[in-house]
């Protein structure tokens, strides 16, 4: 089967897939300007709306409207 949000580990690193409770350490982190300086995608506001909206967007797939 198919996993849509798979973890991911080795002996190095585990990468889990976002929760709500990761949004406001990453809004946080993504608010700062300098981080966008030279991203191609510079316009940090709609990044963190982005954001912002994860947890709306998840639970919007687990209902089955998106």
């Amino acid at each position: 089967m198919f996993e849509l949000q798979p973890t991911v580990e080795n002996d190095l690193v585990l990468l889990l897939p976002l929760t709500a409770a990761d949004v406001e350490k990453l809004y946080s982190v993504a608010s700062e300007p300098l981080l966008w300086k030279q991203h191609p995608n510079s316009d940090s506001r709609s990044l963190l709306t982005l954001i912002a909206n994860i947890p709306n967007r998840k639970k919007q797939r687990e209902v089955g409207t998106i």
